[in-house]
């Protein structure tokens, strides 16, 4: 019985290792290859990074410049009362402060003499700085901040979501192949063992051969029969799950007619050089440290909401006439906005709740390192 066992185990391998001619063949790195480009999971993740780096582009907009333009006309009685016109560009830039250019033109019967202005106009050039609140960050460079490390956090989120999915492909293949050749080895060895069982009846009919020989043949083959029937409901179930992470059109109609790799070139895929995983490069980690940054962003913009807004306006001015008039030291506008909260209820709850958050990154982070530094010592032993 041992001897028949191990020439079983030779003729499975021998047909494990041959090449089935007349169906098409899904190598390993063109099965990865489709999952990558055609997974919805990893869809999602790509749109999601599309979605982040919007997101960013949009948070950058907020440094782009803006024009405003007012005008105000009054006619009663067949007289112009007052026609005012003014117009305004302003950029906001991420050192804080805001250059500026104001243009306006002032005309009419009942005009303020402080609205007046030249024949064409008055124009002025100059920045708008914030001394105290948003000198050192304010919301624009907060969110531009914030979303450039969002972009950041994604791309690492996209790499472990590929990675699992992946993962998870791969032993389904990997399950996939097994079963398929083991299934083609187990319906040629049953071939070989009817074969058997017909020549050592024939032996047996013509007195050759004793009965128990004939009942020994009889009981392999049955047995093999058994194991046939058993790996065809295991192979239906690995094609099953393989479905799950099929996606490209040209493979889901013709799934049932494609073969796997030979089982053997299998173990090449499985060959991981575990001394070259660093927990500290981890992705989850990294997005940790990530998540950290963006927290101290949050605690040192509402750190600055303490601070009363005092934003100062200068703007040399120049006329425009028939002979144009250039900027002059004595020629200029100027003005200070002063805004002071007498409460600081909304600042000092919204500075709380970043701190604890960053408490919590921090407490995350340290769970998460402990869990992957167990997990690759208990994979190294």
């Amino acid at each position: 019985m041992k001897a028949i066992r191990k020439s079983s185990n030779l003729i499975i391998f021998l047909l494990v290792s041959q090449i089935v001619f007349g169906q098409a063949k899904m190598s390993i790195d063109e099965f990865i290859r489709n999952v990558k480009d055609y997974h919805p999971y990893i869809k999602i993740t790509q749109n999601k990074l599309l979605k982040a780096e919007y997101k960013f582009k949009v948070a950058a907009g907020a440094f782009d410049p803006k024009l405003k333009a007012d005008w105000n006309y009054k006619s009663f009685g067949g007289k112009t009362y007052f026609d005012q016109r003014s117009a305004k560009v302003k950029a906001n830039t991420r050192l804080g402060i805001s250059p500026i250019l104001k243009y306006q033109n002032n005309s009419g019967y009942y005009l303020n003499s402080e609205n007046s202005n030249p024949d064409l106009g008055l124009i002025g050039a100059g920045v708008e700085v914030p001394i105290l609140n948003g000198l050192i960050i304010d919301e624009s460079r907060r969110n531009y901040r914030i979303q450039k490390i969002n972009v950041q956090k994604q791309i690492f989120s996209n790499d472990s979501t590929e990675n699992v999915i992946i993962a998870n492909s791969l032993n389904s293949y990997i399950e996939w192949s097994v079963s398929y050749y083991k299934l083609k080895a187990l319906d040629s060895l049953l071939q070989i063992r009817k074969l058997r069982y017909d020549n050592i009846l024939n032996l047996f009919r013509g007195g050759i051969l004793p009965a128990m020989d004939t009942l020994d043949a009889f009981t392999q083959l049955k047995k093999t029969e058994q194991e046939l029937l058993f790996n065809k409901a295991l192979y239906n179930k690995s094609l099953f799950k393989l479905q799950n992470y099929v996606w490209n059109p040209e493979y889901l109609d013709k799934l049932d007619s494609i073969v796997p790799d030979e089982s053997y070139s299998l173990l090449l895929a499985l060959i991981i050089d575990k001394d070259v995983l660093d927990v500290a490069e981890h992705n989850f980690i990294k997005a940790n440290r990530l998540r950290e940054q963006q927290s101290k962003i949050n605690i040192r913009f509402y750190a600055e909401q303490f601070k009363p807004k005092i934003n100062l306006e200068l703007l040399p001015l120049a006329a425009l006439s028939e002979g144009v008039d250039g900027f002059s030291r004595n020629n200029f506008m100027t003005g200070v906005n002063i805004e002071l909260p007498l409460y600081y209820r909304k600042q000092t709850n919204y500075f709380k709740i970043n701190k604890l958050e960053l408490e919590n990154i921090k407490y995350q982070s340290d769970l998460l390192e402990r869990k992957l530094n167990t997990s690759l010592n208990a994979d190294r032993k």
